[in-house]
């Protein structure tokens, strides 16, 4: 693909020569939310997913600080576009990069328009420039909104392929509606070469459309996202007629994949977007019973369908009296749950599956009597990164958790963790042993004097959470277990404790004692 670089070559770069430019960065790489060159980790350890901050978290700043940072951007870009010289450039770069484009671009538009009527001749190139060349993404974000205002659609190559970043596609998205002569068709393009907030985005947008070749494609394979299912399947079942769909006679198997799958997507009563719950009882009643039919038609099931049976059983016998056919339907969810093969189908997953049948069959394992301590504890024998110790301590069998905790006593150097108390919150990848030791100090407040030596490690924890847990197992314990060793581990950490509840919380059980 050619590429017109827009250049001043009377000013320097506002950046290091080193630093690589976004737009290149995702030319050459096909993962839709890869770590940009530019990312950083936020102050809570975490790695935001690519377009997640500017889909679900909120700005802090007031509708009047956000019209003077835009006022400020507006006067440095016209400045700039008057005045082309190295400071200029620096001054107005300096300032969008460090901003938050999705929530001050509005504001910049109408001081744009209030001060510059026409568009200065150097503000397209400028817009182009930024796309192109910026190593800093809100830079990027903010050219692609520029071209939004003044560009056209020989600009819509650029937007996809700076668009097939999720980080940027619910920008290019809106920078297409305004300038693209056919958005709908560039929009499809754009919609199946990402898969997580940028997926969602666009699916939402093309949820109106009337195209046979979109619906088709929303519902068989548009619904699929990397974040969670929810965000998009009610759109795609609506804009595909998933329910006319299903009342045929026969579908073939692709169909019947995701007409299971969306029907699972929407069975969450607590999810972040809506579901079976938020939508008329007639309609779910319909999706249900065709789909049961079409499931019951069939020799061959796995459990993406097992699980799906399931959960329909359980969301409409919790809801007895809400569906015209809800004894049809619960005698089917019944009569395919009870089919002979389930038990060897689960029981196979749960022994050699890969991740994911491995925690649907966990899931399943209950009604068919099956017990799944032994296979989660095999698992995490085996992979010390499978999370599984949650799993592990749901148990009333005093000799299993003598054998977690002697498990987690061998898969982690535990000293390691007890580097002393600190502020750290515990969260993101390089904390996954200090999160599997504060699960198991949250359940040993049930079980009195085990795992003594985990408790007093997690006195000496750098993380919060797994300080207060054992502390409030001890609390749970009672006197009985308060030996001089433990109260003087205890008066060491009241000395120490920079937390204040934290250390409210010591000396509650130091109290104890007196």
């Amino acid at each position: 693909m050619s590429k017109r670089i827009v250049t001043f070559p009377t000013v320097e770069l506002p950046w290091e020569q080193s630093r690589i430019s976004i737009y290149n960065f995702v030319l050459s790489n096909q993962d839709d939310d890869a770590f940009l060159p530019d990312e950083h980790t936020n102050p809570n350890g975490l790695h935001y997913a690519a377009g997640l901050v500017d889909t679900m978290i909120s700005c802090e700043k007031s509708d009047h600080e956000l019209e003077l940072d835009a006022c400020s951007v507006i006067i440095s870009l016209c400045r700039f576009c008057e005045d082309p010289n190295s400071a200029n450039l620096a001054d107005f770069y300096d300032q969008v990069a460090l901003s938050r484009c999705g929530t001050i671009f509005d504001y910049c538009e109408a001081e744009l328009r209030k001060r510059a009527p026409r568009p200065p001749a150097l503000l397209y190139p400028l817009a182009k420039w930024l796309v192109l060349n910026a190593p800093d993404r809100e830079a990027v974000k903010f050219g692609i909104c520029l071209l939004g205002l003044i560009g056209s659609s020989e600009d819509e190559d650029l937007m996809l392929t700076i668009g097939s970043h999720d980080e940027f596609t619910w920008f290019a998205l809106n920078a297409l509606l305004r300038r693209s002569s056919d958005a709908e068709d560039v929009l499809f393009q754009l919609a199946k070469r990402v898969h997580g907030w940028g997926r969602i985005h666009l699916v939402e947008q093309l949820a109106e459309t009337t195209r046979p070749e979109i619906r088709t494609w929303l519902l068989r394979h548009g619904y699929r996202n990397s974040i969670m299912p929810i965000y998009t399947a009610m759109f795609c079942a609506k804009a595909g007629r998933l329910q006319d769909e299903l009342r045929a006679d026969h579908i073939d198997d692709e169909l019947f994949t995701a007409a299971t799958e969306i029907i699972s997507a929407l069975l969450s009563d607590e999810g972040p977007a809506d579901g079976f719950g938020e939508c008329d009882a007639d309609y779910a009643d319909n999706l249900f019973s065709n789909l049961l039919r079409h499931t019951q038609s069939r020799a061959s099931l796995d459990l993406l369908h097992l699980e799906a049976v399931n959960d329909i059983f359980e969301w409409v016998s919790e809801r007895a009296g809400t569906y015209l056919h809800e004894s049809e339907i619960l005698a089917a969810c019944s009569a395919i749950r009870a089919r002979p093969a389930w038990r060897a189908i689960v029981t196979e997953a749960l022994d050699h599956g890969s991740d994911s049948d491995f925690w649907c069959a966990k899931k399943l394992a209950g009604f068919l009597g099956i017990d799944k301590w032994p296979y989660c504890f095999e698992r995490a024998r085996n992979d010390k990164n499978a999370h599984l110790f949650f799993s592990l301590m749901d148990t009333s069998d005093e000799a299993r958790i003598d054998s977690v905790l002697a498990l987690l006593r061998e898969q982690f150097c535990l000293e390691e963790l007890a580097s002393g108390p600190a502020e750290e919150r515990g969260l993101g990848r390089e904390y996954a042993a200090h999160q599997e030791l504060g699960i198991v100090l949250q359940e040993l407040r049930k079980w009195s004097g085990m795992g003594r030596d985990l408790l007093m490690l997690g006195l000496r924890s750098p993380v919060i959470r797994n300080r207060n847990m054992a502390l409030m197992a001890l609390q749970q314990w009672g006197v009985d277990y308060l030996d001089p060793e433990v109260l003087a581990a205890l008066e060491d950490l009241k000395r120490i404790e920079p937390v204040d509840k934290t250390r409210e919380l010591v000396q509650q059980v130091i109290n104890l004692a007196n």
